[in-house]
């Protein structure tokens, strides 16, 4: 994703960006959440 944003951009389709943010960063942020240690 990100080579085709940076090296790409003439050829980004907006609506399939928007649709990675809404659906895949959720659950990437599920699954990094776990590892984030707890503050004290």
């Amino acid at each position: 994703m990100r080579n085709r944003l940076v090296h790409e951009y003439f050829r980004i389709i907006p609506a399939r960006v928007w649709d990675v943010v809404q659906k895949n960063i959720p659950e990437l942020v599920d699954q990094i959440e776990p590892l984030i240690p707890p503050e004290d």
